[in-house]
């Protein structure tokens, strides 16, 4: 971000220091509260007090949703009224495992539905066949409600008695990794997650808040003997035109 303005001056300075701007953001290169006196004139690249990196480092899974498959880099919406964004994840959803199937006949490669057992919405794809008769199948979407040893019948077009027994039953539990951890978060915040029937609900459990780069803020065209208006933790290099002769005054 950049923007211009009017500076004041500080009578009111008890202590300084010389800085040099730095483009690593930590607690070495933090001025705590500074007030920033611009020697000479030219452009200043600075992190704010009051600004909080809020970056994701673990959440938790509130509510499952439906028809979410294994992925990297899904996209999150937050469900609070702030400016946080970025957030992606990456999921793990097990599916069923199944025993010995029973082939079936009049099958041909294509998606398939179930019915029968104790769940609903189980689903996937008839992958090869002979005949006819199911040889390889994959189960895309686990559905919920499911109990081991559940017999389901394969639906798919004009098949018929294709059937399979379930040895496990992990009903679309998901689970969760941070893949961008985004800015701007606050630990107990909920998102949602994108894709599937959208009624996924993750909440954040704990955000790092060192900011990152992409929240300064660049004054352009500050006056040299003159202070920034706002009160900064870090000092960064100037995209151009940099000012020099800083002071981080107190």
């Amino acid at each position: 971000m950049k923007t211009s303005g009017n500076f004041y001056n500080n009578d009111r300075i008890l202590s300084a220091k010389a800085i040099t701007p730095s483009a690593t953001i930590n607690a070495t290169t933090k001025l705590n509260k500074a007030s920033l006196y611009v020697g000479t004139t030219g452009n200043v690249k600075a992190i704010m007090s009051t600004t909080l990196g809020g970056l994701t480092t673990a959440l938790a899974v509130t509510s499952n949703g439906l028809t979410y498959i294994t992925a990297n880099g899904v996209a999150t919406i937050s469900d609070d009224a702030s400016a946080a964004s970025g957030l992606t994840v990456n999921t793990s959803i097990p599916v069923p495992t199944t025993n010995a199937i029973v082939a079936g006949s009049g099958y041909t490669v294509s998606a398939f539905t179930v019915t029968g057992g104790s769940g609903t919405g189980l689903s996937g794809t008839i992958d090869s066949v002979n005949a006819g008769a199911i040889t390889g199948f994959t189960i895309l979407q686990g559905g919920l409600g499911y109990k081991v040893g559940d017999v389901l019948t394969i639906v798919s077009g004009d098949g018929i008695s294709g059937v399979i027994s379930l040895s496990s039953a992990p009903n679309s539990v998901m689970t969760v990794t941070v893949a961008v951890a985004g800015t701007g978060y606050k630990a107990g915040e909920t998102v949602s997650l994108a894709g599937g029937d959208g009624l996924a609900v993750l909440t954040i459990t704990s955000v790092n808040n060192t900011p990152i780069a992409s929240q300064a803020v660049e004054f352009i065209g500050v006056q040299a003997g003159t202070y920034l208006p706002v009160v900064v933790d870090y000092v960064l290099p100037a995209t151009a035109t940099a000012a020099g002769s800083l002071l981080a005054t107190y």
